[in-house]
């Protein structure tokens, strides 16, 4: 299979959007806007072989997947599509669904196919078993400023079937960002150093060239300038950009940090005592 399995892992609200678009713009690249389809439907087809028959039935369940209708699909002619890769395995029947989406319309020489979706966090193995040689780009962002972006969603009046479910208290947000961090970093343990990278949010919005390079070296893609300029590719669906909206604009640094004027220090306290060991492990300021 010529084209290479690529996984963006981050607690929510850590800017994973904001990756996915950077990558989506590199000319090599193709990482859809969130469908969890992959996790929801292996269960029943792993095993699978992948006959007329098969591909058919696995369009009927890919077309009750929870996100699928906002990648705009014509399911007929994807069907055809499968048919025509001679595609045989869950793994390939994936990667062809995406790179199905990135023949839609657009005109690129697609080395890897992405996925992003958050709550893999909680299906890692099951992921890494699909994949077994996939890259994962695990992005973290000080939970801090998490919670201050969860404040300000479960604030927001937004009508969308999608709006994020989000913990609201500070309690909660710190012990939901920590096992999420924690679980990452525990997997990061079972699999080799050339699969993963880690990445900060910060750097990504402070040095976004550099870190658009670093990323590039890190997947063996020459670096397009394109990644830079994310916000001119923006794809991702009117069902979440609601909550998303700064995706359409050029990069701002100006919420790092914004924790500081949004929480009292007795919850920041709160917060940092619960969520210790993942703000130390990768270099938070209690």
């Amino acid at each position: 299979m010529s084209n290479l399995p690529m996984f963006i892992i981050g607690s929510p609200r850590s800017g994973t959007t904001l990756l996915r678009l950077m990558l989506n713009a590199h000319k090599n690249v193709c990482v859809p806007p969130e469908c969890g389809f992959i996790q929801w439907l292996a269960p029943k087809y792993l095993s699978a072989i992948f006959d007329k028959k098969t591909i058919k039935e696995f369009i009927a369940d890919l077309k009750k997947t929870k996100k699928i209708e906002t990648w705009n699909l014509d399911f007929s002619r994807l069907e055809e599509y499968i048919e025509r890769k001679g595609s045989q395995s869950f793994q390939e029947v994936c990667m062809c669904v995406i790179a199905f989406y990135a023949s839609n319309g657009r005109s690129k020489s697609v080395k890897y196919l992405g996925d992003k979706n958050n709550y893999y966090i909680d299906y890692l193995d099951e992921i890494l078993e699909i994949f077994p040689n996939a890259k994962f780009l695990f992005l973290i962002r000080d939970g801090r400023d998490v919670a201050t972006s969860y404040v300000t969603i479960n604030n927001s009046i937004i009508d969308s079937d999608y709006k994020p479910v989000l913990p609201n208290s500070i309690k909660k947000i710190a012990l939901s960002w920590n096992e999420n961090n924690k679980k990452i970093h525990d997997f990061s343990l079972k699999i080799q150093p050339s699969q993963y990278m880690f990445l900060k949010y910060e750097d990504l919005i402070t040095e976004p060239l550099e870190m658009c390079k670093q990323i590039c070296d890190g997947l063996g893609l020459e670096f397009d300038e394109n990644m830079v300029h994310f916000n001119q590719f923006n794809d991702e669906p009117k069902e979440f950009i609601q909550w998303k909206e700064k995706t359409l604009e050029k990069i701002d640094s100006k919420n790092l940090g914004k924790y500081k004027q949004v929480f009292s220090d007795e919850e920041i306290f709160e917060f940092n005592k619960i969520a210790e060991e993942s703000l130390v492990k990768f270099g938070y300021e209690l």
